[in-house]
């Protein structure tokens, strides 16, 4: 019978079914220096539902996850180096 690594997190598992620590969530500014943009291009995209995908902590917070931010990026290269 082959034996099958098992790692400290089960693949299988989605990042949104584990524990987000308050570090690896940013707000607004930190999520707009971090995609060298103005935070008002974010509300911008918000409102228009397309960019980086965000989380709403009770009625007025938004944060960003720092995987969501970093995904977003590496797919804006990919398109890149695709064309």
């Amino acid at each position: 019978m082959k034996q099958e690594h098992v790692s400290a997190i089960h693949p299988a598992t989605s990042i949104y079914e584990r524990a987000i620590a308050p570090s690896d969530l940013l707000d607004e500014k930190e999520a707009a220096a971090a995609l060298d943009i103005a935070p008002g291009t974010l509300r911008n995209w918000r409102s228009l539902r397309i960019g980086v995908r965000f989380v709403k902590i009770g009625k007025r917070a938004v944060r960003y996850r720092r995987a969501d931010v970093d995904a977003f990026i590496a797919s804006g290269m990919a398109q890149m180096e695709a064309a």
